[in-house]
C-alpha cells in the first residue's frame, strides 16, 4: 500500500486563523432572541412607539442632509 503524503504542519498564525474561522462558522448570523422579541412586539402592537419614530425620522433626516 502506498503511503499518503504527510500534511504540512500549520504555522501558529494559520492555526489561529483556522480557530477564528471555526468560531465564526458556528456563530449564528442572526441574533435569534432579538428577532423573536421584535416579532412578539409587532404581534402585540407594541413595536412602533413615538420614541422609535422620532429616532427613525432623525436618522433619515441626517442621511438626507449629508
Amino acid at each position: 500500500m502506498k503511503d499518503l503524503p504527510q500534511r504540512p504542519a500549520m504555522t501558529p498564525r494559520a492555526r489561529h486563523l483556522a480557530g477564528i474561522v471555526q468560531m465564526l462558522s458556528s456563530t449564528p448570523s442572526v441574533r435569534r432572541e432579538l428577532v423573536d422579541e421584535i416579532k412578539r412586539q409587532v404581534e402585540a402592537g407594541d413595536y412602533v412607539t413615538e420614541e422609535k419614530l422620532d429616532v427613525a425620522i432623525g436618522r433619515m433626516l441626517e442621511d438626507i442632509l449629508r
